[in-house]
């Protein structure tokens, strides 16, 4: 018979921490420090995001004093041609529109952005539309039609940007929820049938 392999001697378990190891209680400190950390992290993007939300005005109010602020300059510069008169302030009042209402306004026409170029197109927000008379008058000056005087067109974009701080902005567009029913959408002519 094969002899059997004499049995060692059994260690006693030594006591946690007493052998100079890592104990359990360091790993949940640290455990605990970096979830303290991440829920920081959170707390401080979500009163960075609300922060941002209530901040934001309808209209920033810093587009529309750098538009007045500009306006006065022109009106205050002596010797200043017709023509260039009315291409500034064109656009500068393109430039504002652009900064405080988010229409695209320096890459439009006049006609483009008071909504007469296109059948169901809707009409301009009431922040742009107060602009009509200013830029139209701008482009009877640019276009050679009419000869407006500097001041009172200066006066004219003056007024219009004040006025277009308090005319009101749509109400943001909100998802449909999952739960309501959408409108059935048309089917498009000549469309090939899956």
């Amino acid at each position: 018979m094969i002899p059997f392999p004499e049995l060692e001697t059994i260690v006693e378990p030594v006591a946690p921490g007493a052998a100079g190891g890592t104990s359990a209680a360091l790993w949940w400190w640290l455990l605990a420090g970096v979830l303290v950390a991440v829920v920081l992290m959170l707390g401080w993007m979500w009163l960075r995001a609300v922060s941002r939300r209530l901040a934001v005005p309808g209209l920033p109010p810093e587009a529309a004093r750098e538009a007045l602020r500009r306006l006065e300059e022109l009106g205050a510069r002596q010797n200043a041609d017709g023509l260039v008169v009315a291409e500034e302030v064109s656009e500068i009042i393109r430039h504002y529109l652009d900064r405080s209402t988010g229409v695209m306004a320096r890459y439009a026409t006049t006609p483009e952005l008071m909504g007469r170029v296109r059948r169901r197109v809707p009409p301009p927000l009431p922040a742009v539309a107060v602009f009509e008379g200013v830029l139209a008058a701008c482009d009877r000056v640019k276009y050679g039609a009419g000869a407006e005087e500097r001041a009172a067109l200066i006066a004219s974009a003056v007024a219009a940007v004040e006025a277009s701080q308090s005319a009101p902005l749509p109400e943001p567009v909100r998802p449909a929820s999952l739960n309501t029913t959408q409108a059935a959408v048309p089917p498009i002519p000549n469309a090939p049938v899956a």
